[in-house]
């Protein structure tokens, strides 16, 4: 009986260290910069008039 009454106190205490596991706080999504993309419209559009040529290329006679 005496036996029971020493190993109750290491039982308890082998129980209650056991370590409790922490929850795990994931970390929350980075904030970003939001911006709209809104078409102007035509009025700012420029036209050159011109022909685009390769820079690469040779005129042969």
């Amino acid at each position: 009986m005496n036996r029971y009454f020493s190993l109750i106190p290491v039982v308890i205490l082998i129980t209650t260290a056991c370590d409790q596991k922490a929850p795990q706080v994931t970390p929350l999504p980075r904030m970003v910069k939001v911006a709209d993309v809104v078409a102007i419209g035509d009025s700012q559009q420029r036209i050159f008039p011109a022909r685009i040529e390769s820079g690469d290329s040779t005129d042969l006679s």
